[in-house]
């Protein structure tokens, strides 16, 4: 018995008998059938035509639409991952915004806010910021203890 790979069995399937796409006397309605079962697609459809008339292997299948339009959404959607990896992106998108660029301020402050160490006055009226230190052993609260006495 011999194994025929999914690819091949897909291809055994959905081969249009050697006719490419755009070959095909259906090939109009298929793509507004297509548009009209996925919306988004109508968006993507330079590049779709573009897929299926430059991948040999997806263009004499029934079911090309599909494959270039899933290929187009995964390329879109790694496009979208890296888009703010660069300085230019980041100066373009986010920081010429002033109200994208006001939350993050603001949701940085918030951040440092709920973080703040105490405020102490010193004997000179200078504002000292410092975190709470607990002596983690006996040694520790010893040495603390010689600093507050000095």
């Amino acid at each position: 018995m011999s194994q025929i790979g999914i690819e091949d069995k897909l291809k055994e399937n959905g081969d249009t008998n050697g006719l490419l796409f755009f070959e095909r006397s259906d090939c109009k309605e298929m793509i507004e059938n297509f548009v009209d079962q996925f919306p988004l697609a109508k968006q993507f459809l330079k590049e779709i035509i573009n897929e299926i008339t430059n991948d040999e292997s997806i263009n004499k299948l029934d079911y090309c639409l599909y494959i270039a339009f899933i290929k187009i959404l995964l390329r879109v959607n790694e496009d979208k991952k890296n888009i703010f990896k660069d300085d230019y992106s980041i100066e373009k998108y986010i920081l010429s915004n002033k109200e994208i660029k006001q939350t993050i301020i603001n949701e940085y402050i918030k951040e440092i806010m709920n973080n703040a160490p105490p405020i102490l006055v010193d004997a000179d009226g200078a504002i000292v910021y410092s975190k709470n230190k607990k002596p983690a052993n006996f040694f520790e609260a010893g040495e603390m203890a010689k600093l507050i006495l000095k």
